[in-house]
């Protein structure tokens, strides 16, 4: 992409040239040159893209480069109103909310066209409601999700099936398998154990092939309340409700928004630190595990986000 705006940069300095036709003509092919790189750059992301998306594509396009691209407020007009449209979308899809188009544009209007500027004590409040309809809305659009109503239902069913499940105050429901030893792992502990990631329907979507290695404040909050019961040798099947899990964004392609999950796991014992003068540096396999459930086998020295 930085090749690409070089190019923008070397066109605009062109422009401003004294223009013999020799130049024109040049300028014409560096063009045409310029457009056929940038078309074949893009078409190998639209490659594997049903046909009518490439036709929207260029509609879209079309529609900007066919724009006055002389008045720079207007191009930033259409800049926002892209940029508004993709986040709304982004919204729809992971917080099933939909954003009424007709309501938001009059109401941007309105303000943006405002003889005087909306004080900042306006503004805040104005953005605390945003918030506050915002979580409301999430709440609601859960509590009517296909997914999250399966993995109530699971859950108690289960727990009522089988006695020997418990309920902790949080929904968290948990069945000792076989009690450990010692005293239950702490917070800042880094637990050796072996686990197995299902969805409500058994299909596994994460297990650890060995032994691995997991810190209890680095997992998702139901996991890290389940290691918390736990001691070394203890043996649990653990119900996570989704507030205690991925919420209502999930994670990836793998785990749903609202989605109950259910974890087998087997600890062994706290992870000693490593001595200082020790050349061998151990890394820890939960370091990368940001989108999957606690523990996919991995190997990665930094840390890209909190379980």
């Amino acid at each position: 992409m930085k090749k690409i705006f070089f190019f923008f940069a070397t066109i605009a300095a062109l422009t401003a040239q004294a223009s013999s036709p020799e130049f024109v003509a040049l300028q014409d092919s560096l063009s045409e040159t310029f457009g056929s790189v940038y078309g074949a750059s893009i078409a190998s992301v639209y490659a594997s893209k049903p046909a009518a998306e490439k036709t929207e594509f260029l509609r879209g396009y079309q529609a900007i480069m066919q724009a006055d691209s002389t008045q720079a407020a207007y191009l930033e007009g259409i800049a926002l109103a892209m940029d508004y449209k993709k986040m709304t979308k982004d919204i729809q899809n992971k917080q099933h909310v939909t954003i009424n188009n007709d309501k938001f544009t009059k109401a941007f209007v309105k303000s943006f066209s405002a003889d005087q500027q909306m004080p900042q004590e306006q503004v805040r409040k104005l953005n605390e409601k945003l918030q506050a309809d915002m979580q409301r809305l999430n709440q609601m659009a859960k509590l009517e999700d296909p997914t999250f109503k399966a993995g109530q239902e699971y859950l108690r069913n289960t727990v009522a099936a089988d006695k020997a499940y418990k309920m902790t105050a949080s929904g968290l429901a948990y069945k000792m398998h076989k009690a450990g030893n010692g005293n239950t792992f702490k917070e800042t502990d880094r637990v050796r154990l072996n686990y197995k990631g299902q969805h409500i329907d058994g299909t596994v979507f994460d297990q650890s092939n060995d032994t691995t290695v997991m810190g209890v404040n680095r997992v998702v909050p139901g996991f890290k309340e389940a290691l918390m019961l736990m001691s070394p040798g203890s043996k649990m099947t653990v119900i996570i409700p989704s507030d205690l899990a991925y919420g209502t964004r999930g994670a990836g392609g793998a785990i749903k928004p609202n989605e109950t999950l259910v974890f087998d796991i087997e600890t062994y014992g706290v992870e000693e630190p490593a001595a200082k003068n020790n050349a061998q540096v151990s890394v820890t396999p939960e370091s990368k595990h940001a989108t999957l459930a606690p523990g996919t086998k991995t190997v990665a020295p930094k840390r890209k986000g909190k379980k």
